[in-house]
Protein backbone atom coordinates (compact mmCIF):
# COMPACT_ATOMS: atom_id res chain seq x y z
CA UNK A 1 0.00 0.00 0.00
CA UNK A 2 0.76 3.24 -0.27
CA UNK A 3 1.08 6.52 1.86
CA UNK A 4 3.72 8.48 4.38
CA UNK A 5 3.08 4.98 6.44
CA UNK A 6 4.70 1.17 5.98
CA UNK A 7 2.01 -1.36 4.89
CA UNK A 8 1.34 -2.45 7.90
CA UNK A 9 -0.43 0.44 9.19
CA UNK A 10 -2.83 0.45 6.57
CA UNK A 11 -6.50 0.35 6.24
CA UNK A 12 -9.03 -0.81 4.70
CA UNK A 13 -10.41 2.46 3.00
CA UNK A 14 -9.62 4.26 -0.53
CA UNK A 15 -6.88 4.47 -2.65
CA UNK A 16 -3.15 3.76 -3.38
CA UNK A 17 -0.20 5.85 -4.30
CA UNK A 18 0.71 4.97 -7.69
CA UNK A 19 4.31 4.93 -7.48
CA UNK A 20 4.34 3.66 -3.77
CA UNK A 21 4.60 -0.25 -3.09
CA UNK A 22 1.46 -2.17 -3.44
CA UNK A 23 1.95 -4.91 -0.91
CA UNK A 24 2.73 -8.44 -1.91
CA UNK A 25 1.85 -11.78 -1.45
CA UNK A 26 5.24 -13.92 -1.33
CA UNK A 27 5.20 -17.33 0.03
CA UNK A 28 4.88 -17.79 3.44
CA UNK A 29 7.86 -19.44 6.21
CA UNK A 30 4.66 -20.09 8.35
CA UNK A 31 3.13 -23.09 9.35
CA UNK A 32 0.06 -24.27 7.24
CA UNK A 33 -0.74 -26.67 9.27
CA UNK A 34 -3.75 -27.16 11.48
CA UNK A 35 -4.88 -29.27 14.97
CA UNK A 36 -7.30 -31.20 16.18
CA UNK A 37 -6.52 -30.47 19.86
CA UNK A 38 -9.70 -28.90 21.33
CA UNK A 39 -8.50 -29.42 25.03
CA UNK A 40 -5.91 -26.63 24.49
CA UNK A 41 -8.40 -24.15 23.23
CA UNK A 42 -8.02 -21.06 25.43
CA UNK A 43 -4.68 -21.90 26.90
CA UNK A 44 -1.66 -19.56 26.40
CA UNK A 45 2.05 -20.81 26.05
CA UNK A 46 5.41 -19.04 26.30
CA UNK A 47 7.78 -18.94 23.41
CA UNK A 48 11.30 -17.19 23.30
CA UNK A 49 10.50 -13.82 21.38
CA UNK A 50 13.04 -14.77 18.65
CA UNK A 51 10.55 -17.38 16.88
CA UNK A 52 8.66 -14.26 15.84
CA UNK A 53 11.33 -11.57 15.54
CA UNK A 54 15.43 -10.94 15.44
CA UNK A 55 14.75 -7.40 15.60
CA UNK A 56 17.49 -5.06 17.45
CA UNK A 57 14.14 -2.98 18.49
CA UNK A 58 12.86 -5.80 20.70
CA UNK A 59 13.03 -4.70 24.27
CA UNK A 60 14.85 -7.16 26.42
CA UNK A 61 11.44 -7.32 28.53
CA UNK A 62 9.08 -8.35 25.61
CA UNK A 63 8.21 -11.25 26.26
CA UNK A 64 6.19 -13.81 23.37
CA UNK A 65 3.35 -16.81 23.12
CA UNK A 66 1.28 -18.65 21.43
CA UNK A 67 -3.00 -18.46 21.96
CA UNK A 68 -4.78 -21.74 21.08
CA UNK A 69 -7.73 -20.80 19.90
CA UNK A 70 -10.72 -22.77 17.90
CA UNK A 71 -10.55 -22.67 14.03
CA UNK A 72 -14.52 -20.94 14.30
CA UNK A 73 -15.89 -20.01 17.70
CA UNK A 74 -19.19 -21.19 19.20
CA UNK A 75 -21.34 -18.30 17.94
CA UNK A 76 -24.91 -18.17 17.10
CA UNK A 77 -26.08 -21.35 18.54
CA UNK A 78 -22.96 -23.30 16.67
CA UNK A 79 -20.25 -25.22 18.74
CA UNK A 80 -16.98 -24.19 18.34
CA UNK A 81 -14.81 -25.97 15.85
CA UNK A 82 -12.73 -29.31 17.20
CA UNK A 83 -9.92 -28.00 14.80
CA UNK A 84 -7.28 -25.29 16.37
CA UNK A 85 -4.65 -22.60 15.52
CA UNK A 86 -2.58 -20.30 17.37
CA UNK A 87 -2.66 -16.82 17.45
CA UNK A 88 1.28 -15.16 17.91
CA UNK A 89 1.70 -12.44 20.59
CA UNK A 90 3.91 -10.29 21.53
CA UNK A 91 4.14 -8.26 25.37
CA UNK A 92 6.10 -5.12 25.78
CA UNK A 93 6.28 -4.58 29.89
CA UNK A 94 5.21 -0.97 30.77
CA UNK A 95 8.27 1.60 31.29
CA UNK A 96 7.55 1.92 34.99
CA UNK A 97 7.61 -0.55 37.46
CA UNK A 98 4.15 -0.11 38.61
CA UNK A 99 1.62 -0.80 35.80
CA UNK A 100 -1.89 -0.11 35.10
CA UNK A 101 -3.59 -3.34 35.66
CA UNK A 102 -5.14 -2.86 31.75
CA UNK A 103 -3.38 -3.19 29.04
CA UNK A 104 -3.14 -1.64 25.26
CA UNK A 105 -3.64 -3.88 22.80
CA UNK A 106 -3.00 -2.84 19.08
CA UNK A 107 -5.30 -3.97 16.33
CA UNK A 108 -3.12 -3.88 13.16
CA UNK A 109 -4.70 -2.72 9.95
CA UNK A 110 -5.03 -4.22 6.34
CA UNK A 111 -6.55 -6.27 6.79
CA UNK A 112 -3.83 -9.23 6.02
CA UNK A 113 -0.33 -7.75 7.94
CA UNK A 114 1.14 -8.43 10.71
CA UNK A 115 1.04 -6.71 13.78
CA UNK A 116 4.29 -8.33 15.34
CA UNK A 117 6.41 -7.33 12.66
CA UNK A 118 5.32 -3.88 12.94
CA UNK A 119 7.00 -4.00 15.98
CA UNK A 120 9.85 -1.34 14.57
CA UNK A 121 6.74 1.14 13.93
CA UNK A 122 6.81 2.17 17.81
CA UNK A 123 10.03 1.11 18.87
CA UNK A 124 10.82 4.08 16.88
CA UNK A 125 8.15 6.69 17.02
CA UNK A 126 7.14 8.66 19.45
CA UNK A 127 4.43 5.68 20.17
CA UNK A 128 6.67 3.89 23.15
CA UNK A 129 4.39 6.31 25.17
CA UNK A 130 1.96 3.44 24.86
CA UNK A 131 4.06 1.89 27.26
CA UNK A 132 4.96 4.25 29.43
CA UNK A 133 2.67 2.72 32.43
CA UNK A 134 0.63 0.25 30.91
CA UNK A 135 2.12 -3.10 29.12
CA UNK A 136 1.53 -3.02 25.14
CA UNK A 137 0.53 -6.03 23.40
CA UNK A 138 0.95 -6.76 19.37
CA UNK A 139 -0.87 -9.64 18.03
CA UNK A 140 -1.19 -11.23 14.75
CA UNK A 141 -4.83 -11.68 13.68
CA UNK A 142 -5.42 -14.94 12.66
CA UNK A 143 -4.03 -15.85 9.15
CA UNK A 144 -1.38 -13.36 9.28
CA UNK A 145 2.01 -13.32 9.62
CA UNK A 146 3.38 -15.48 13.25
CA UNK A 147 0.00 -16.94 13.19
CA UNK A 148 -0.05 -20.80 12.72
CA UNK A 149 -1.95 -21.73 10.25
CA UNK A 150 -0.69 -18.14 8.27
CA UNK A 151 -1.62 -18.01 4.27
CA UNK A 152 0.02 -16.12 1.61
CA UNK A 153 -1.00 -16.50 -2.36
CA UNK A 154 2.17 -18.27 -3.85
CA UNK A 155 0.44 -17.63 -7.49
CA UNK A 156 1.11 -13.90 -7.34
CA UNK A 157 3.46 -11.30 -5.03
CA UNK A 158 1.36 -8.01 -5.58
CA UNK A 159 -1.19 -7.06 -3.88
CA UNK A 160 -3.31 -7.94 -6.73
CA UNK A 161 -3.34 -10.71 -8.76
CA UNK A 162 -4.66 -11.94 -12.32
CA UNK A 163 -8.58 -13.65 -11.74
CA UNK A 164 -6.52 -16.42 -13.11
CA UNK A 165 -3.86 -16.30 -10.01
CA UNK A 166 -7.02 -15.51 -7.27
CA UNK A 167 -8.84 -18.73 -8.21
CA UNK A 168 -5.34 -20.90 -8.14
CA UNK A 169 -4.78 -19.68 -4.64
CA UNK A 170 -8.42 -20.41 -3.80
CA UNK A 171 -8.66 -23.54 -4.96
CA UNK A 172 -5.18 -24.78 -3.72
CA UNK A 173 -6.17 -23.51 -0.33
CA UNK A 174 -9.65 -25.20 -0.59
CA UNK A 175 -7.51 -28.34 -1.10
CA UNK A 176 -5.98 -28.06 1.80
CA UNK A 177 -9.30 -28.14 4.06
CA UNK A 178 -8.78 -24.11 4.36
CA UNK A 179 -12.62 -23.17 5.89
CA UNK A 180 -12.36 -19.65 4.40
CA UNK A 181 -15.13 -18.56 6.54
CA UNK A 182 -13.33 -18.79 9.62
CA UNK A 183 -11.33 -15.93 8.59
CA UNK A 184 -13.73 -12.95 9.36
CA UNK A 185 -13.96 -10.31 11.43
CA UNK A 186 -15.99 -11.76 14.43
CA UNK A 187 -13.65 -14.93 14.31
CA UNK A 188 -10.45 -12.39 14.88
CA UNK A 189 -12.93 -10.25 17.41
CA UNK A 190 -13.66 -13.63 19.49
CA UNK A 191 -9.91 -14.35 19.41
CA UNK A 192 -8.74 -11.02 21.13
CA UNK A 193 -11.39 -11.81 23.88
CA UNK A 194 -9.95 -14.93 24.28
CA UNK A 195 -6.64 -13.94 24.97
CA UNK A 196 -8.19 -11.55 27.09
CA UNK A 197 -9.33 -13.90 29.74
CA UNK A 198 -6.20 -16.26 28.73
CA UNK A 199 -4.26 -13.26 30.05
CA UNK A 200 -6.53 -12.65 33.18
CA UNK A 201 -7.39 -9.31 32.41
CA UNK A 202 -10.93 -7.92 33.58
CA UNK A 203 -10.69 -5.39 31.08
CA UNK A 204 -8.42 -3.16 28.29
CA UNK A 205 -7.69 -0.76 26.30
CA UNK A 206 -7.84 -1.17 22.50
CA UNK A 207 -6.23 1.05 19.80
CA UNK A 208 -7.17 0.08 16.17
CA UNK A 209 -5.69 1.57 13.25
CA UNK A 210 -7.16 1.63 10.55
CA UNK A 211 -9.07 -1.64 9.28
CA UNK A 212 -8.08 -2.39 13.10
CA UNK A 213 -10.79 -0.03 13.83
CA UNK A 214 -13.62 -2.23 12.39
CA UNK A 215 -12.04 -5.53 14.44
CA UNK A 216 -12.11 -2.93 17.34
CA UNK A 217 -15.73 -1.68 17.17
CA UNK A 218 -16.57 -5.94 16.31
CA UNK A 219 -14.80 -6.53 19.94
CA UNK A 220 -17.21 -3.58 21.42
CA UNK A 221 -20.10 -5.15 20.03
CA UNK A 222 -19.04 -8.73 20.96
CA UNK A 223 -17.18 -7.69 24.57
CA UNK A 224 -18.01 -4.38 25.94
CA UNK A 225 -17.83 -5.65 29.32
CA UNK A 226 -14.30 -6.51 28.80
CA UNK A 227 -12.86 -2.60 27.38
CA UNK A 228 -11.93 0.02 29.30
CA UNK A 229 -11.17 2.51 26.58
CA UNK A 230 -10.81 2.88 22.79
CA UNK A 231 -8.57 5.13 20.25
CA UNK A 232 -10.17 4.38 16.54
CA UNK A 233 -7.40 6.02 14.69
CA UNK A 234 -8.22 6.48 11.21
CA UNK A 235 -11.45 4.92 11.28
CA UNK A 236 -13.10 2.58 8.84
CA UNK A 237 -17.14 2.39 9.99
CA UNK A 238 -18.85 -1.19 9.55
CA UNK A 239 -21.47 0.76 7.96
CA UNK A 240 -19.58 1.57 5.16
CA UNK A 241 -18.93 -0.45 2.19
CA UNK A 242 -15.57 -0.90 2.24
CA UNK A 243 -15.52 -1.66 -1.69
CA UNK A 244 -18.55 0.23 -3.05
CA UNK A 245 -18.03 3.66 -1.16
CA UNK A 246 -14.55 3.98 -2.25
CA UNK A 247 -15.10 6.55 -4.93
CA UNK A 248 -16.81 8.35 -2.10
CA UNK A 249 -13.98 8.78 0.18
CA UNK A 250 -11.49 9.62 -3.61
CA UNK A 251 -14.52 12.47 -4.33
CA UNK A 252 -13.51 13.67 -0.99
CA UNK A 253 -10.08 13.70 -1.29
CA UNK A 254 -10.29 15.05 -4.52
CA UNK A 255 -12.24 18.40 -2.69
CA UNK A 256 -9.74 17.87 -0.16
CA UNK A 257 -6.91 18.79 -2.65
CA UNK A 258 -9.17 21.86 -3.87
CA UNK A 259 -10.05 23.25 -0.24
CA UNK A 260 -6.04 23.03 0.12
CA UNK A 261 -5.17 24.65 -2.67
CA UNK A 262 -7.74 27.55 -1.95
CA UNK A 263 -6.01 27.61 1.86
CA UNK A 264 -2.20 28.13 -0.17
CA UNK A 265 -1.18 31.64 -1.15
CA UNK A 266 0.55 30.27 -4.50
CA UNK A 267 -2.20 27.70 -5.50
CA UNK A 268 -5.18 28.65 -7.24
CA UNK A 269 -7.92 25.72 -7.99
CA UNK A 270 -9.84 27.78 -10.69
CA UNK A 271 -6.38 26.86 -12.07
CA UNK A 272 -5.74 23.09 -10.51
CA UNK A 273 -9.27 21.62 -10.95
CA UNK A 274 -9.67 22.09 -14.38
CA UNK A 275 -6.00 20.63 -14.23
CA UNK A 276 -6.94 17.55 -13.28
CA UNK A 277 -9.71 17.10 -15.03
CA UNK A 278 -7.60 18.31 -18.37
CA UNK A 279 -5.05 15.15 -17.52
CA UNK A 280 -7.76 12.63 -16.52
CA UNK A 281 -9.66 13.08 -20.17
CA UNK A 282 -6.97 13.08 -22.02
CA UNK A 283 -5.63 9.94 -20.54
CA UNK A 284 -9.08 8.30 -21.63
CA UNK A 285 -8.69 9.69 -24.65
CA UNK A 286 -6.03 7.96 -25.57
CA UNK A 287 -7.07 4.79 -24.21
CA UNK A 288 -5.29 4.57 -20.78
CA UNK A 289 -7.97 4.19 -18.46
CA UNK A 290 -5.60 2.63 -16.14
CA UNK A 291 -3.61 5.27 -16.05
CA UNK A 292 -6.11 7.69 -15.63
CA UNK A 293 -7.04 5.47 -12.34
CA UNK A 294 -3.42 5.44 -11.78
CA UNK A 295 -2.71 8.93 -11.64
CA UNK A 296 -6.09 9.92 -9.32
CA UNK A 297 -4.45 7.24 -6.73
CA UNK A 298 -1.12 9.18 -6.76
CA UNK A 299 -2.93 12.52 -6.48
CA UNK A 300 -5.30 11.36 -3.79
CA UNK A 301 -2.02 9.52 -1.78
CA UNK A 302 -0.42 13.03 -2.59
CA UNK A 303 -3.76 14.93 -0.73
CA UNK A 304 -1.15 16.25 2.44
CA UNK A 305 2.30 16.03 0.54
CA UNK A 306 3.04 19.93 -0.04
CA UNK A 307 4.42 19.16 -3.17
CA UNK A 308 1.54 18.11 -4.39
CA UNK A 309 0.94 21.06 -7.26
CA UNK A 310 4.32 20.50 -8.83
CA UNK A 311 3.70 17.03 -9.39
CA UNK A 312 0.47 17.42 -10.90
CA UNK A 313 2.02 20.06 -13.63
CA UNK A 314 5.09 18.16 -14.35
CA UNK A 315 2.15 15.23 -15.21
CA UNK A 316 0.29 17.94 -16.98
CA UNK A 317 3.42 18.67 -18.96
CA UNK A 318 4.20 14.88 -19.78
CA UNK A 319 1.36 12.31 -19.50
CA UNK A 320 3.82 9.30 -19.43
CA UNK A 321 5.12 10.00 -16.29
CA UNK A 322 1.95 8.21 -15.11
CA UNK A 323 1.50 6.07 -18.75
CA UNK A 324 4.84 4.24 -17.71
CA UNK A 325 4.20 3.71 -14.17
CA UNK A 326 3.04 0.12 -13.34
CA UNK A 327 0.29 -0.64 -11.45
CA UNK A 328 0.60 -3.52 -9.35
CA UNK A 329 4.71 -3.12 -7.42
CA UNK A 330 6.14 -5.97 -5.30
CA UNK A 331 6.13 -5.94 -1.50
CA UNK A 332 6.17 -7.87 1.68
CA UNK A 333 4.14 -9.07 4.43
CA UNK A 334 0.84 -9.35 3.02
CA UNK A 335 -1.23 -12.48 3.78
CA UNK A 336 -3.79 -12.15 0.49
CA UNK A 337 -6.08 -15.28 1.84
CA UNK A 338 -7.47 -13.41 5.11
CA UNK A 339 -7.66 -10.60 3.45
CA UNK A 340 -9.80 -11.71 0.59
CA UNK A 341 -11.58 -13.93 2.89
CA UNK A 342 -12.27 -11.05 5.03
CA UNK A 343 -13.13 -8.25 2.31
CA UNK A 344 -15.15 -10.26 0.00
CA UNK A 345 -17.40 -11.82 3.16
CA UNK A 346 -17.97 -8.29 4.61
CA UNK A 347 -18.00 -6.05 2.05
CA UNK A 348 -18.63 -7.55 -1.68
CA UNK A 349 -21.71 -9.20 -0.02
CA UNK A 350 -23.40 -6.39 1.18
CA UNK A 351 -22.08 -3.35 -2.10
CA UNK A 352 -23.90 -0.16 -1.77
CA UNK A 353 -25.32 -0.89 1.76
CA UNK A 354 -24.08 1.76 2.95
CA UNK A 355 -24.45 4.38 6.22
CA UNK A 356 -23.09 7.58 3.80
CA UNK A 357 -25.86 9.60 2.84
CA UNK A 358 -26.22 11.46 -0.51
CA UNK A 359 -23.49 11.32 -3.87
CA UNK A 360 -20.66 13.59 -3.38
CA UNK A 361 -19.47 13.72 -7.01
CA UNK A 362 -21.58 16.51 -8.44
CA UNK A 363 -18.25 19.05 -8.43
CA UNK A 364 -16.29 16.84 -10.76
CA UNK A 365 -16.56 16.31 -14.45
CA UNK A 366 -18.48 13.22 -16.60
CA UNK A 367 -14.85 11.75 -17.26
CA UNK A 368 -13.83 12.22 -13.87
CA UNK A 369 -16.68 10.93 -12.29
CA UNK A 370 -16.46 7.76 -15.03
CA UNK A 371 -12.67 7.49 -13.87
CA UNK A 372 -13.40 7.29 -10.17
CA UNK A 373 -16.36 5.46 -10.35
CA UNK A 374 -14.07 2.43 -11.43
CA UNK A 375 -11.33 2.67 -8.70
CA UNK A 376 -10.81 0.33 -5.73
CA UNK A 377 -8.57 -0.17 -2.78
CA UNK A 378 -5.51 -2.60 -4.01
CA UNK A 379 -6.50 -6.09 -4.59
CA UNK A 380 -10.22 -5.36 -3.25
CA UNK A 381 -11.91 -5.54 -6.26
CA UNK A 382 -15.31 -6.94 -7.32
CA UNK A 383 -13.74 -9.10 -9.82
CA UNK A 384 -11.40 -10.51 -7.13
CA UNK A 385 -13.73 -11.00 -4.79
CA UNK A 386 -16.10 -13.14 -7.70
CA UNK A 387 -12.59 -15.25 -8.12
CA UNK A 388 -12.55 -15.81 -4.27
CA UNK A 389 -15.87 -17.06 -4.26
CA UNK A 390 -17.03 -17.47 -0.47
CA UNK A 391 -20.11 -16.98 1.46
CA UNK A 392 -21.63 -13.55 2.61
CA UNK A 393 -21.00 -12.79 6.62
CA UNK A 394 -24.22 -12.41 8.95
CA UNK A 395 -25.89 -9.17 7.86
CA UNK A 396 -24.79 -7.66 11.53
CA UNK A 397 -21.70 -6.87 9.80
CA UNK A 398 -23.43 -4.29 7.93
CA UNK A 399 -24.75 -2.34 11.10
CA UNK A 400 -23.35 0.66 13.01
CA UNK A 401 -22.12 -0.33 16.27
CA UNK A 402 -23.33 1.83 19.07
CA UNK A 403 -21.51 2.24 22.45
CA UNK A 404 -21.23 4.08 25.37
CA UNK A 405 -17.65 3.21 26.04
CA UNK A 406 -15.07 6.10 26.07
CA UNK A 407 -13.81 6.56 22.88
CA UNK A 408 -11.54 8.76 21.21
CA UNK A 409 -11.67 8.86 17.41
CA UNK A 410 -8.19 10.64 15.80
CA UNK A 411 -8.59 11.51 12.27
CA UNK A 412 -6.59 13.07 9.44
CA UNK A 413 -7.88 15.45 7.67
CA UNK A 414 -5.89 14.80 4.25
CA UNK A 415 -6.70 10.86 4.46
CA UNK A 416 -6.94 9.12 1.46
CA UNK A 417 -8.20 6.30 2.94
CA UNK A 418 -10.72 6.77 5.59
CA UNK A 419 -11.71 10.31 5.11
CA UNK A 420 -12.56 12.35 7.87
CA UNK A 421 -16.28 12.14 7.64
CA UNK A 422 -15.86 8.37 8.09
CA UNK A 423 -14.94 9.40 11.88
CA UNK A 424 -17.70 12.13 12.62
CA UNK A 425 -19.90 9.28 11.26
CA UNK A 426 -18.65 6.65 13.58
CA UNK A 427 -19.03 9.45 16.67
CA UNK A 428 -23.04 9.52 16.17
CA UNK A 429 -23.33 6.34 17.33
CA UNK A 430 -20.90 6.77 20.43
CA UNK A 431 -22.21 9.13 22.96
CA UNK A 432 -18.93 9.29 25.05
CA UNK A 433 -16.99 9.84 22.04
CA UNK A 434 -14.42 12.30 21.55
CA UNK A 435 -13.18 13.34 18.37
CA UNK A 436 -10.00 15.39 16.99
CA UNK A 437 -8.83 16.03 13.65
CA UNK A 438 -5.20 16.48 12.67
CA UNK A 439 -5.64 19.32 9.46
CA UNK A 440 -1.94 17.78 8.64
CA UNK A 441 -2.53 14.48 9.05
CA UNK A 442 -2.96 11.70 6.40
CA UNK A 443 -4.03 8.16 7.21
CA UNK A 444 -3.39 6.95 10.99
CA UNK A 445 -1.56 9.35 13.17
CA UNK A 446 0.11 6.49 15.65
CA UNK A 447 3.49 6.26 14.27
CA UNK A 448 3.12 9.74 11.71
CA UNK A 449 5.97 11.80 11.22
CA UNK A 450 4.10 15.05 11.55
CA UNK A 451 5.73 17.97 12.90
CA UNK A 452 2.50 18.36 15.36
CA UNK A 453 2.88 14.99 17.09
CA UNK A 454 3.69 16.23 20.57
CA UNK A 455 -0.12 17.59 20.49
CA UNK A 456 -1.63 14.61 18.91
CA UNK A 457 0.60 12.45 21.66
CA UNK A 458 -0.58 14.34 24.65
CA UNK A 459 -4.14 14.04 23.75
CA UNK A 460 -3.88 10.31 23.54
CA UNK A 461 -1.98 9.86 26.66
CA UNK A 462 -4.65 12.30 28.41
CA UNK A 463 -7.77 9.81 27.24
CA UNK A 464 -5.62 6.59 27.78
CA UNK A 465 -5.28 8.05 31.51
CA UNK A 466 -9.00 9.43 32.24
CA UNK A 467 -11.01 8.16 29.13
CA UNK A 468 -14.27 9.70 30.59
CA UNK A 469 -13.25 13.32 31.42
CA UNK A 470 -13.20 15.41 28.64
CA UNK A 471 -9.72 16.02 26.41
CA UNK A 472 -8.01 19.66 26.98
CA UNK A 473 -6.87 20.05 23.06
CA UNK A 474 -5.86 23.72 24.05
CA UNK A 475 -1.96 22.92 22.01
CA UNK A 476 -4.97 21.78 18.69
CA UNK A 477 -5.07 25.98 17.95
CA UNK A 478 -1.40 25.30 17.39
CA UNK A 479 -1.50 23.12 14.64
CA UNK A 480 -2.19 25.42 10.94
CA UNK A 481 -4.56 24.81 8.46
CA UNK A 482 -2.57 22.92 5.60
CA UNK A 483 -1.11 24.30 2.80
CA UNK A 484 0.57 23.47 -0.43
CA UNK A 485 4.11 25.06 -1.44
Amino acid sequence: MSLTHKPNLLAFGTLVMATALLGGCNQSSKSDTKKEVASKVGTYASVDCSTFTKSKDLPKSASCGYLTVPEKHALKGQSASKTTMEIAVLKIPAIKPEAKADPVVYLQGGPGYSAIDSLEDFTQSKAKYLWNDRDFYLVDQRGTGHAKPAYKCTEFNTVKGSIEQVKACKARLKAKGVDFSAYQSVQSAHDFIMLRKALKLDSWNLYGASYGTRLAETIIREDSQGVRSVILDGVFPIEVNGLSDTPWATYATLDRIVANCDASINCASEILKPMIESIIERLQNQGEEQAAIRFVNYIASLAGDARVVPLILAIDKDLNIIINEKDNEEAEGYFAPMALSVVCAEEYAFLNQTALQGRNDKNWSTTTTLTVNKMFHEGFDIDSCKAWDVAAADGIETQAVTSNLPILVINGGNDHQTPPAWGELVVKNMPNAQLFTNPQGGHVQLTSQNPYRNCIDGITMAFLAAPDQKIKTQCTSMIPVFKYN
